[in-house]
């Protein structure tokens, strides 16, 4: 296993919004670090990396923002953006027709060194608007879109590897994982898709409950 401290990672994250519900919401990943000069470069692999196969397994959304950023300790220690643009990136094949709010869940872990906890060598993504032709009669994702979602991690890999190349090296150019308890950043080897689909919390939080009240006679 290689690793590096967690300063050699940086946060990828695309914001997006349902094309029938007025909410924004995001997802991410994280990869190597980048020279500043290389983070438009990166940027524009973000951009062409959903509106690739990616699209066709979410409904109908726009892209509306894309963030950079890199573990910092100053003022707050934790992830502070350094770089984003703003896009009207169209995605999706089908008319949203599932509950905005569903996810499916996806990561990618490292699996080579047994000395590191296993919770700091494995990251969690939660890839939004799912289409409603994924769920199973049993309630969870198909395997056979299980598997799109793996090739789609897989795919995202390799066109971070192939540019632009991160400063801590080739090991990182790919996903990474993050353990900020660590301290640290692992070359991730293994990515993974579970068929029981979640619930991205904020954007939970974010939609209006609009409950009623029925006084009990």
């Amino acid at each position: 296993m290689t690793s590096a401290p967690i300063t050699d990672a940086m946060k990828c994250t695309w914001v997006l919004q349902p094309d029938t519900f007025p909410e924004l919401m995001e997802f991410g990943i994280h990869t190597g670090l980048r020279d500043d000069s290389d983070w438009p470069a990166l940027l524009t692999k973000m951009a062409a990396i959903v509106s690739s196969d990616f699209s066709a397994l979410q409904s109908t959304c726009h892209y509306t923002a894309l963030r950079l950023s890199t573990w910092q300790t100053g003022g707050f220690t934790g992830w502070h953006q350094v770089a984003s643009t703003t896009l009207s990136l169209a995605a999706g094949s089908v008319s949203l027709d599932s509950p905005h709010q569903l996810s499916v869940v996806g990561g990618y872990r490292n699996t080579t060194d047994l000395a590191v906890p296993v919770q700091r060598r494995r990251n969690r993504t939660y890839f939004p608007l799912p289409k409603k032709s994924q769920i199973q009669t049993d309630g969870r994702l198909s395997t056979s879109d299980q598997t799109n979602y793996s090739g789609n991690l897989v795919n995202w890999d390799a066109a971070l590897r192939a540019g632009p190349a991160s400063t801590p090296g080739a090991a990182f150019d790919g996903l990474v994982v993050v353990s900020p308890a660590a301290g640290a950043c692992y070359d991730a080897d293994t990515v993974v898709i579970g068929r029981r689909f979640d619930v991205h919390r904020s954007r939970a939080e974010q939609t209006p409950e609009n409950p009623t009240f029925t006084p009990i006679p």
